[in-house]
């Protein structure tokens, strides 16, 4: 049983992969291969567990598509005021078809429940 519950999660962990870089390379486009190269060469740890995120996360497609998940990351990162992240996933948007209005429309809820929050904690 341990021996089925391996080969099962190598099989797994293969099919995030291939599914992690698949949307990696859709959201980077030609940028893939120079992150791939930095990362992998920086810390292959920080760089297997981006595949696995993307792989298993990201590319998960039963609930958002591609389009709607690039929009949620958008939001998501203004909030978290990651700007050199927030910059490859603007274009990575475009790349996986979404439309400019779109991306404006996310960032500009992005940017006003970022606003709303910052000012409430100011009171």
């Amino acid at each position: 049983m341990l021996l089925y519950s391996v080969i099962i999660f190598s099989q797994a962990k293969n099919y995030w992969k291939s599914r992690g870089s698949k949307l990696l390379q859709a959201v980077y486009g030609e940028e893939f291969d120079n992150a791939d190269y930095i990362l992998n060469n920086a810390s292959s740890d920080l760089w297997k567990w981006i595949e696995q995120a993307y792989g298993n996360v990201f590319a998960e497609t039963t609930y958002l598509d591609y389009i709607e998940t690039e929009l949620d990351v958008i939001v998501t990162l203004v909030q978290m005021n990651t700007l050199p992240q927030l910059q490859n996933h603007l274009k990575g948007a475009i790349r996986v078809g979404a439309t400019e209005e779109q991306v404006k429309a996310a960032l500009l809820i992005a940017h006003t429940v970022r606003n709303t929050f910052l000012n409430k904690s100011r009171l």
